[in-house]
């Protein structure tokens, strides 16, 4: 709504100029409807459009009224500026389960401890990641591993990479997947099960994987076939007790969806841990423990 709202306010000032200066600059008007439009369809274009938006309102005005429209706009745009940071900190109090500042807690959302699993106990490649994983992963653990896809996106779709990850993706099936290992024969798995739960628990049902790392941000698998020659496993690997200090909503309710089908004792358990550790000012927090308490 915000970006409809600036841009109707362009248009306004626009006709606005029109009528008053018989002033149109067409370049200008075309080049915040483009990225109005890339805005609505990409959340990172939205760093553009308030930019360009703020710059044309500027320059429309002034060739208006000159000095006179930065005096009577003043006033609208502190009032919309407070408005906008109180929605702002309303929101991160009340909505935000990342709290990172300059790169810290980036473990909770980049698979840090579960890429360093991988490496410490030498699973062994090719690996499976999924795309938003990928990123870190190529950072991480090439050349050792190499990543099946990333966020690069545009070099996997010449491949049919791209095609075959998306149709497993959309249709999380057992005979889907058991073609898709065909291709790929992949004898380690990363998955990330806040944003890819669907496919954690694909993996989970299937008989050819084998569950050995729960981390706060994704699962690790390893092949039916390897699973006995991997050294250093431990059942405290997918423990729910390494949880009991987490306090993001988002991955305490990912740990439970997958605890549920695993274990409904351990589920039961990140229950109470949400209960206890998430702030009650989170919006969410009472829908969570409700779907939880319905297990």
């Amino acid at each position: 709504w915000a970006l409809v709202i600036m841009l109707a306010s362009f248009l306004a000032v626009n006709v606005y100029a029109y009528r008053k200066q018989r002033f149109i600059d067409y370049g200008l008007i075309a080049v915040n409807c483009v990225f109005f439009l890339f805005s609505m369809q990409m959340a990172r274009a939205t760093l553009f459009f308030p930019l360009i938006w703020l710059f044309s309102m500027e320059y429309v005005g002034e060739k208006t009224d000159g000095d006179k429209f930065g005096r009577n706009i003043a006033p609208m745009a502190a009032a919309a500026a407070l408005l906008i940071s109180g929605v702002c900190l309303w929101n991160t109090v009340t909505m935000n389960t990342y709290d990172s500042w300059f790169g810290s807690n980036i473990d909770r959302f980049v698979p840090v401890n579960e890429a360093s699993y991988v490496r410490d106990h030498d699973l062994m490649p090719p690996l499976f990641n999924d795309y938003l994983s990928g990123g870190y992963i190529l950072w991480a653990l090439y050349p050792e591993y190499k990543a099946f896809i990333d966020p690069r996106h545009r070099p996997y779709e010449k491949t049919g990479v791209w095609d075959d990850y998306i149709g497993l993706r959309m249709h999380p099936e057992p005979e889907n997947l058991r073609r898709f290992t065909e291709k790929y024969p992949f004898r380690t798995g990363l998955i990330h099960h806040v944003k890819y739960g669907d496919l954690v628990g694909l993996f989970l049902s299937s008989p050819d994987w084998r569950l050995l790392y729960i981390g706060p941000v994704a699962a690790v698998f390893v092949s039916a076939s390897d699973y006995g020659s991997v050294s250093g496993v431990s059942a405290e690997d997918i423990g729910v007790e390494r949880f009991a200090d987490m306090d993001n909503p988002s991955i305490l309710m990912s740990l439970f969806r997958i605890y549920a089908l695993i274990n409904l004792d351990d589920a039961r358990q990140i229950m109470h841990i949400y209960r206890s550790n998430v702030s009650r000012s989170y919006t969410l927090r009472d829908t969570d423990l409700s779907m939880m308490s319905g297990l």
